[in-house]
Order: structure tokens, then sequence, then C-alpha cells
């Protein structure tokens, strides 16, 4: 399988075909709220690995320190 680069143009591509693919799903939002909650598991790891800097301090989410 080819994989082409990411770009902000290739990204941005992706997410509004993603999106209109969500918007097309006839299971009452069950495949949206799946996928959301994926990504929120996704985050989390990625946060416990400290991808988004020091004690999670860039995260998207917020700082999740106490």
């Amino acid at each position: 399988m080819k994989f082409r680069r990411t770009t902000a143009k290739t990204l941005t591509k992706d997410l509004i075909a993603l999106v209109e693919f969500l918007k097309s799903d006839n299971s009452n939002g069950v495949l949206l709220k799946t996928m959301s909650t994926e990504f929120n598991v996704w985050m989390d790891i990625l946060h416990d690995e400290d991808v988004f800097g020091t004690e999670g301090q860039l995260d998207p989410r917020g700082d999740h320190r106490g």
C-alpha cells in the first residue's frame, strides 16, 4: 500500500472527507460516538507518553495536572 505525505493540505482534505462520511452515517451517531471515544483513548495514550510536552501542558485538551 502506498501512502502520501501528510501536509496541511492533505490533512485538511482527509478530515473534511471524514466529516462528510460521518454525516452520511445512518447509525444514529453510533459510528461518530465510537470514533470519538477511540480518538480520546489515543490522545490519552499520547499524553501518557508525553507527546504533547512536559506534563501535558501542550495537550490540545488542556493540562491534566490536579
